[in-house]
């Protein structure tokens, strides 16, 4: 339903820029609240920290700004919107959703790994350095992971495992797909 504002429906009040404007934040809504689905899900996954400037923001409609600010650092509100970029390109990558799906039928050097950078985004670097291991090692596994999610185009973030302590048999939804490009280069 869209409601006009004004006159006769034409001019600045009330014309067809009106109707745009609210069909874009139609979906801005949408896409809000499907990002806050996201959050839920990967809430158990996640650093504490970055659980909650997710949960923050997506769940709870702070800004970045009102985040920094209960957070006792309020000149860090940059920062916070390039780490909450980060994280929503995180939890609504294919890689995100399918490494929960299976990691449960993964050996445990490729699990670990596979947590480590996917799930709560390390570097190869700090992974290895975390799980005591080689980057060559850490590199390995992760590249083993791609090639999985290259295998299957790429096309996961269906019904994935919900984390600890959340019934299973309630149908959580799944995670968002990550934007896909369609047609090619002019």
């Amino acid at each position: 339903m869209v409601a006009m504002r004004g006159g006769s429906g034409g001019g600045a009040t009330g014309g067809p820029g009106q109707i745009v404007e609210r069909a874009g934040s139609d979906r801005r809504a949408a896409e809000r609240a499907r990002l806050a689905d996201a959050a839920r899900l990967a809430a158990g996954y996640l650093e504490p920290r970055d659980r909650a400037i997710l949960e923050g923001v997506y769940v709870h409609g702070h800004t970045c700004a009102d985040l920094a600010r209960l957070m006792g650092e309020p000149r860090q509100a940059r920062t916070l919107r390039r780490r909450l970029r980060r994280l929503t390109a995180l939890v609504v990558a294919p890689e995100f959703g399918f490494v929960l799906r299976q990691q449960s039928a993964w050996p445990t050097s490729r699990r670990a790994v596979a947590r480590a950078i996917f799930l709560r985004g390390r570097s190869v670097r700090e992974a290895a350095a975390e799980l005591g291991i080689t980057q060559h090692a850490v590199r390995r596994q992760r590249d083993a992971v791609l090639a999985l999610v290259e295998s299957i185009g790429g096309r996961v973030g269906t019904a994935p495992v919900p984390p600890a302590g959340v019934d299973a048999s309630r149908g959580a939804p799944a995670l968002p797909r990550a934007p896909r490009r369609v047609g090619g280069a002019a």
